[in-house]
């Protein structure tokens, strides 16, 4: 959807506190993170947590797109 050179399926492993893990010990289901982080204007470098912390709204297309192509693909025709 949003091209080979634009994923990375090498990240480093993370560890944090998240309740997604205890959704998926009930629904089957995958944590991804579309790309908040830092473009040419800067935004997207500060943490989630933080006071500073300023969406990128320039994400929110590919997120939708993100969904609305996992929704085609997972749900039955």
């Amino acid at each position: 959807m949003v091209g080979e050179n634009n994923v990375d399926g090498n990240c480093p492993k993370w560890m944090a506190s998240e309740d997604f893990g205890t959704f998926l010990q009930k629904v089957p289901g995958c944590f991804v993170f579309i790309g908040n982080g830092d473009d040419s204007e800067g935004v997207g470098n500060v943490p989630l947590h933080n006071s500073c912390y300023d969406f990128n709204d320039k994400i929110l297309t590919i997120g939708a797109e993100y969904f609305a192509e996992l929704i085609k693909v997972r749900l039955p025709k």
